[in-house]
C-alpha cells in the first residue's frame, strides 16, 4: 500500500483497539506478524497518519482525533512488552522506530512534543490515575525506544527539552508497577539525554570554583578540572571532560606534557568535588580515570622518562624509573602487509639484544634465547617513539618466530648450523641474523596511529637516499597487555554514552545537594529502602516455593508474595535452608537489588541455586527473561 491514509476517528479507534487485542492475545506468530507488516510500506503509511495527527483533549472522540482515545493506545502499541523485547522483531521494530523519528528528528521531536505537552496540560484525567500513570510510562518507553534506535536523538536540545516536560508529569512516592516502570524508563531517557551536556554547543566552561567548606567531609578545597572546563584550558591534547573523548593509549601531546598534573577524580563525593555531579555517570568516570592512569599513565610515564634518559645519554643503558621497560634500537619499518586476522601488519626489525651481540653467539644460542624469552611474546605492547618528537604510537606483537612454542625447530637449529649456511642479508626472523631481528607488529588504534607510522615509513626512505634522519625505537612493556585493560576502559566509555546502568538509582544516588550524600558513618549506616522487584508488583503475584521443600512435605502449599511474605521460621523448619540462609533467601525475593554475604562455606551459593529454583519454578506466571549466573 502506498500515498497517504486517512481514517475517521472511530476508525482510527476501531484499528487501535484490533490492533491492541491481537498484541495482547497469547499467538505469538499472529503478534509477531502484525509488528513485522507494520515495518513495511502500508504499516508505515498507517502509521504516518497517527504520528502526524493533532490530537484534542476532547474526550469523546467523535468527531476528532483526541489524545486519550487515540495517542495513548497507539504509543502502548508500539511500547507492548513482547514488541520492545522480542529478538526476533528487533529488525522491524528497528525500523518502526526510525520511522517515527524521521530525518533528523522531522518526525518524532513535533510528536513527543505534542504528547508530552498533552501530559503536562491534562485536566480531564487526574495525575494521580492509573490511566494517566499508564499515558507516562507508556510516553517514557517509547521516548527510550526512540533514542535506543536513533542515536544522533540523545543530542538534540528538542529531546532534552521534552525528556524535561515529561519528568515534571511524573508524580513521584508511586509504588505501583506503572509508576516504578515509568520512573525506570524516565532514567533511561535522562541519563541518555544528559550526553548533550558534554557536547561543545551545549556545554559552558567552569569558572574558577569557589573555596567552598565541605561539612567535615575534607578541608577547604579547589579542584583543577578536566579539558575545556580547567580555568587555565586543557592540559594537552588528550585532556578531555567527557572520556568518551579520550584516546585509551597515551598521545604525542599528552607524553609530552609536563608542566601540569593529570586530572585524578577525589575520593569526596561532596558535589563540587567533581566536574559532574553525583550519580551514576560521575562513578563510570572516576572509574575509567583511575583505570587508565594504573594502565596507560605508567605507560606514559615511563616513555617520558625514557625518551629524556635516551636524549641525555643515547649509549647508556636506561635504568627503570617505575615501570620496567625493554627498549629495541635502529627500528626500521621494512614492509606493510595484510593479515587474515590481524589486519594491517608491518615487519620490523631492529638491532638484537646487546647481550647477543656482545658474545657473539651461535644461532642454535640465538633461538635458545629467543624461545624462552619473555620478551616479544604475542599480544605485548609495544611504543614506536620517534627521536625527533614528531609523533609516537603504539603497536602489539602480531606474529612471532622462533615462538615461545617452537621447541622443535630450536633443536633442529643443530643442522642448520652443520650445514654452515650463508648468514642472510637480511633477518627473516628474530634468531636467524646475528645484529638484527625481525618481528611482525600490528596498530594497537589504526585510526589514529596510521599516518605516524607512513610518515615513519617515508622517512625511512629518504634516509636510505641520504637524508639526515634518526631511526626511531621501540619500548616494551613487559606483563603489560593491550587487551587486559583495553576492553574494560573501552566498555566503561560505551557504559556512559549509553547511561543504562542497572540499579544505578539505588548503587549511585544522584543530587546535587550535601543533604542527598550524607557523610557515610558506621554507627549511623545511611538506610535506603529498596523496592520490591518489578516481576512481583506487575500483577501481585504469590510465588510458588514448593520446588524447595524438603522430602516428606511436597503436600505443604508454602508461597510467598509482596502482601503476605513466607516466614523464616517457615523455612526453617520445611527447608534445608537456616535461619540465615532463610533471610537471606526472603530478602532475594522481596528486593529489587538483595546483596548477600558472608564468610566461605555459611551457604552464599546454595542460596543463590534455591532462589534460581523459585524463579524458574515460576516463570510461567513471572515471564521472566534470561537469569545470568556468575
Amino acid at each position: 500500500m502506498t500515498g497517504t491514509v486517512t481514517f475517521t476517528p472511530s476508525q482510527a479507534e476501531h484499528f487501535l483497539t484490533l490492533a491492541t487485542e491481537i498484541l495482547e492475545s497469547e499467538n505469538t506468530s499472529i503478534k509477531q506478524k502484525v509488528v513485522q507488516e507494520l515495518a513495511e510500506q502500508g504499516g508505515l503509511t498507517r502509521l504516518k497518519y497517527f504520528v502526524e495527527a493533532k490530537y484534542s483533549n476532547d474526550t469523546s472522540g467523535f468527531r476528532t482525533m483526541t489524545f486519550w482515545n487515540h495517542c495513548v493506545p497507539l504509543l502502548k502499541i508500539i511500547t507492548d512488552e513482547e514488541l520492545r523485547l522480542s529478538l526476533a522483531l528487533e529488525k522491524a521494530v528497528g525500523t518502526i522506530y526510525a520511522f517515527i523519528y524521521g530525518h533528523s528528528g522531522a518526525r518524532g521531536v513535533p510528536f513527543f512534543s505534542h504528547v508530552v505537552n498533552h501530559l503536562s496540560t491534562a485536566t480531564t484525567i487526574s495525575r494521580t490515575s492509573v490511566e494517566f500513570g499508564t499515558a507516562v510510562c507508556a510516553a517514557a518507553l517509547a521516548i527510550s525506544m526512540t533514542l535506543t534506535f536513533n542515536q544522533s536523538a540523545a543530542v538534540q536540545k528538542e529531546f532534552v527539552d521534552i525528556g524535561k516536560t515529561l519528568r515534571s508529569c511524573f508524580q513521584s512516592g508511586n509504588a505501583d508497577y506503572t509508576a516504578r516502570l515509568a520512573d525506570t524508563e524516565l532514567r533511561k531517557v535522562e541519563q541518555k539525554l544528559g550526553i548533550a551536556d558534554l557536547l561543545p554547543e551545549h556545554r559552558q566552561p567552569r569558572r574558577k570554583p569557589a573555596v567552598t567548606p565541605l561539612g567535615g567531609l575534607s578541608s577547604l578545597m579547589e579542584v583543577d578540572f578536566p579539558g575545556h572546563l580547567s580555568t587555565n584550558g586543557p592540559r594537552h591534547d588528550n585532556d578531555k571532560a567527557s572520556i568518551t573523548e579520550i584516546r585509551i593509549l597515551p598521545t604525542q601531546g599528552e607524553i609530552m606534557s609536563t608542566t601540569r598534573t593529570e586530572y585524578l577524580p577525589k575520593r569526596d563525593y561532596h558535589p563540587k568535588a567533581h566536574h559532574l555531579p553525583p550519580g551514576i555517570v560521575r562513578i563510570l568516570d572516576t572509574q575509567f580515570r583511575l583505570l587508565r592512569e594504573d594502565t596507560s599513565g605508567q605507560m606514559r610515564d615511563a616513555i617520558r622518562y625514557t625518551m629524556s634518559a635516551l636524549a641525555k645519554s643515547p649509549e647508556k643503558p636506561v635504568k627503570s624509573d617505575g615501570m620496567q621497560t625493554i627498549i629495541y634500537k635502529n627500528v626500521i619499518l621494512e614492509k606493510f602487509r595484510m593479515g587474515d586476522r590481524d589486519g594491517l601488519q608491518v615487519d620490523v626489525t631492529f638491532d638484537q639484544p646487546q647481550r647477543l651481540t656482545k658474545s657473539k653467539p651461535d644461532i642454535v644460542e640465538r633461538r635458545k634465547y629467543w624461545v624462552t624469552s619473555k620478551s616479544l611474546r604475542s599480544g605485548a605492547l609495544l611504543c614506536l617513539v620517534d627521536q625527533q618528537n614528531k609523533g609516537s604510537c603504539f603497536m602489539i606483537v602480531s606474529e612471532r618466530s622462533p615462538s615461545e612454542n617452537d621447541r622443535s625447530r630450536a633443536r633442529d637449529t643443530k643442522k642448520e648450523k652443520e650445514k654452515e649456511q650463508p648468514v642472510p642479508l637480511k633477518p627473516r626472523d628474530l634468531a636467524d641474523h646475528p645484529t638484527r631481528a625481525l618481528v611482525t607488529l600490528k596498530l594497537a588504534d589504526t585510526a589514529n596511529d596510521l599516518m605516524t607510522v607512513v610518515n615513519q615509513y617515508h622517512g625511512q626512505l629518504r634516509r636510505t637516499r641520504g637524508a639526515n634522519y634518526v631511526l626511531p625505537y621501540l619500548i616494551e612493556f613487559p606483563g603489560m597487555l593491550f587487551a587486559s585493560f583495553e576492553p574494560i576502559l573501552r566498555f566503561l566509555q560505551n557504559m556512559i554514552s549509553e547511561r543504562t546502568v542497572p540499579f544505578s538509582k539505588l548503587i549511585a544516588p544522584e543530587g546535587n545537594s550535601v543533604e542527598d550524600h550524607p557523610p557515610a558513618d558506621r554507627f549511623k549506616p545511611t538506610q535506603i529502602e529498596v523496592p520490591p522487584p518489578l516481576y512481583l508488583t506487575k500483577r501481585n503475584i504469590t510465588l510458588d516455593l514448593s520446588v524447595i521443600l524438603k522430602e516428606g512435605y511436597g503436600n505443604l502449599r508454602l508461597t510467598h508474595s509482596i502482601a503476605r511474605p513466607c516466614s523464616v521460621s517457615e523455612l526453617q523448619a520445611y527447608t534445608t535452608l537456616d535461619r540465615d540462609q532463610g533471610e537471606a533467601l526472603i530478602s532475594g525475593l522481596t528486593r529489587e537489588l538483595a546483596l548477600i554475604q558472608g564468610p566461605p562455606g555459611t551457604g552464599k551459593s546454595y542460596v543463590g541455586v534455591q532462589l534460581c529454583k523459585i524463579l524458574l519454578h515460576n516463570d510461567g506466571k513471572l515471564k521472566l527473561g534470561p537469569i545470568v549466573c556468575v
